[in-house]
Order: structure tokens, then sequence, then C-alpha cells
């Protein structure tokens, strides 16, 4: 595996994971009326929550999901509550601080490298070199040939968003809790050097312990993720590749008009 300094995808996952403890109450009863809708199928998605209970998160093992839910209605939950008007409410400032535009980058099509060409042109080529982020806050690890599948044996996984239909240019595999996996299936286009993305990526969440096994903490901060992951899958953007003094390759991120 060749060493990478990318941050595109981990930033948004630090950004998201320092404000998840700040999303409390209303999101539990959100998470809660989610629930009752996976088993009842009354909930319609955005509907709001009932009042909100005076609760906090905590480490305690988490109650909102019955042991009884079949996959087809964790998934259900899951796209319930990203769908949610609070959660689009809550994640807004996330998304835009983001996408906050810079000055324009000039020329920003023949900036930096082509990285596609750089990994074809080392030994095992796209699909023997991955991008590992060097940020221990977040593991992220991205395959730029789409090909490679992570060995999940032993682990319960979800397809919360099916891959894309077509080809399947790159997979990111992001971790933020021990045990805890999300695999981001996307297509892309090349402009120049730029590598750009947005519309549509698949999200399959792997898990090592049952989602039972969760703590409270962890299940609404898994949730919250798959929320974000949603709205950025959406969103437009391109990415342009450097090499530093080190050799190591880092990534900046502009604006389709190209302002940073």
């Amino acid at each position: 595996m060749t060493r990478f300094d990318t941050r595109v995808w981990a930033r948004a996952l630090i950004k998201l994971v320092s404000a998840v403890l700040a999303l409390t109450a209303a999101f539990m009863a959100y998470a809660q009326d989610a629930n009752e809708s996976a088993d009842t199928g009354t909930m319609a998605p955005g509907e709001a929550p009932k009042e909100a209970p005076d609760a906090t998160l905590d480490e305690a093992p988490q109650t909102i999901l019955s042991a009884t839910m079949t996959p087809d209605q964790l998934i259900v939950f899951f796209s319930v509550f990203s769908e949610s008007e609070e959660m689009g409410k809550a994640l807004a400032g996330v998304v835009d601080q983001l996408l906050e535009p810079g000055e324009p980058v000039a020329d920003w099509q023949n900036q930096g490298i082509d990285i596609l060409a750089e990994l074809r042109a080392r030994e095992g080529g796209i699909a023997g070199n991955l991008l590992r982020d060097l940020d221990d806050s977040v593991l992220s690890v991205t395959d730029m040939s789409g090909q490679l599948r992570a060995d999940f044996s032993g682990f319960d996984s979800y397809a919360l968003r099916p891959d894309p239909i077509g080809l399947v240019a790159e997979r990111n595999l992001a971790s933020f809790i021990p045990g805890v996996w999300f695999e981001i299936a996307g297509q892309r286009s090349q402009k120049g050097n730029a590598l750009c993305y947005g519309g549509y990526s698949g999200v399959t969440l792997h898990t090592e312990r049952a989602y039972t096994q969760w703590s409270q903490d962890e299940l609404i901060a898994i949730a919250t993720v798959f929320a974000l992951l949603d709205r950025l899958s959406a969103l437009e953007f391109c990415a342009i590749y450097s090499v530093d003094e080190r050799g190591l390759v880092n990534a900046r991120a502009v604006l389709p008009d190209g302002r940073d």
C-alpha cells in the first residue's frame, strides 16, 4: 500500500464527529419515532418527531432500535433519520462550512497532478495502490480503481444506499468508531488533472458488533455520519491533487466554478 495524505472525506467526518454530541434530545426523540416507523410503517420520511423527552446522550447500551428489527427495517431507520427536517437543519451549518466559497483558483483544471496517471505508473498499478489518510482521528482509505473489495467476513453489512448503477469508479472506507466502517462507492468525471464528484454515492455500513451492542452515543453518531454522507454525495466539487516535498499526495477541493 502506498501512503498518501488525503483530506476531502476525512475533514468532513472529523468536523461532524466533533459536533455529534451536541445533537441531543431532539435526535433521540426522532430516532425513537423512526424506530416505531420501521415497526409500524406509519411515519412518513421528514415527519416531525413528537414532543422530545428530557434526555441526553450517554454511553449506556442503545435502547432505540429493537433487537427484532430486520435488515430492511434498520435501513429504513437510517433513511428516515437522514431525511428528517431536524437532521437537515442540524447539518446545514456543517455542510455550509465545508463548502464555504473562497478565492478563485486560476487555471484550476490544470493545477496539481493527474493522480490516476500517477497511480497507474506505480508498481501494482491503480488497483494496487491505495490512498490512506494520515490523520488518526478518522481512519480513511480510498481505492481509486473502484475494483477492490475489503474482506468484511464476520461483519454485519447493510446497504444503506445501493451502489450506483454502472461503473463504480472509486471506493472510500472510513471509520471513526472501532469495528464500524462506512464504504462509499462513487462515480466521478475528470476535468484536466482534477477529479470531480457529485450526484449520488452508494453507502454500505459494516459493523463488527451487532447494532444491539452499540452504545447510545454510537448509534446517534453513526446515524448522523450517514446523514452527512447522504448530503455530501449530492454536492458537486472537484479534487485537485499535488505532491509535497516528502512525496505525500495532498488533496484540495474546489467548487465546480473553480472557487476554493
